[in-house]
């Protein structure tokens, strides 16, 4: 099951995407998959569950969807972008946390990703494979 598809990312970015779009749009689906994936080995069953599954599943698609399109409207990962005319200037300041090019999925979308433990918040989960 895909987490969240070119649609999903058209609908939030409220236009069609190119063709190239699409075929980038495509990869990242899938390596935002991987990622959350490697993250949360259990995703699948907290996405089953009956009473909670149909929320996670959404904020599990609308996660992934704006990851990609945060990354679409931003591609060079800049924090602020300043052009004059007159005497012409240019200020590009890069954010230095989204500037590797890389999908960046925040810090407070992960929290949403990963349940917690019962509310309480000393409890420490372990997320990940561990051989």
């Amino acid at each position: 099951m895909s987490f969240a598809t070119v649609e999903d990312v058209q609908k939030r970015l409220g236009r069609d995407l190119t063709t190239a779009e699409t075929a980038q749009a495509t990869e990242w689906l899938q390596d935002l998959e991987a990622d959350i994936r490697a993250r949360i080995p259990d995703i699948d069953v907290l996405m089953a569950d009956e009473i909670t599954g149909l929320s996670y599943t959404r904020t599990v698609t609308r996660v992934v969807a704006e990851t990609i399109v945060a990354k679409l409207k931003n591609p060079k990962g800049l924090r602020q972008y300043t052009e004059s005319v007159d005497d012409y200037s240019l200020t590009e300041t890069v954010d230095t946390a989204n500037s590797s090019g890389r999908l960046v999925i925040t810090d407070a979308d992960w929290d949403l990703l990963i349940p917690s433990l019962d509310g309480d918040a000393f409890s420490i989960r372990l997320v990940g494979r561990f051989r």
